[in-house]
């Protein structure tokens, strides 16, 4: 029986935004003005924080959906990365 990737797709979706803002107050370097980046996007981006919240909500049930990944599913985890493709080639350039 399959348990699903919700959680799964959660967590990643999470990762994924943390890593784009991480990338754009870091791109250039580290300078003590990038913690008040960071400060701001958890206190004013709530797609950000709705996002991180939900990436730990269900953490734990993560390694029980991994385990039972089925086909379909890691192609739907392959779509949530491709999602975020372009935005990480925006930030990049």
């Amino acid at each position: 029986m399959s348990h699903g990737i919700h959680e799964t797709e959660e967590a990643l979706e999470g990762i994924l935004q943390l890593g784009l803002v991480l990338w754009k107050t870091f791109h250039d370097g580290f300078q003590i003005s990038d913690i008040g980046e960071i400060w701001e996007v958890f206190r004013n981006d709530h797609e950000f924080t709705d996002a991180m919240k939900n990436a730990f909500d269900g953490y734990k049930k993560i390694p029980s959906e991994v385990k039972d990944l089925q086909i379909e599913e890691a192609v739907a985890l392959s779509g949530v990365m491709l999602k975020y493709l372009p935005k990480y080639l925006q930030a990049i350039k």
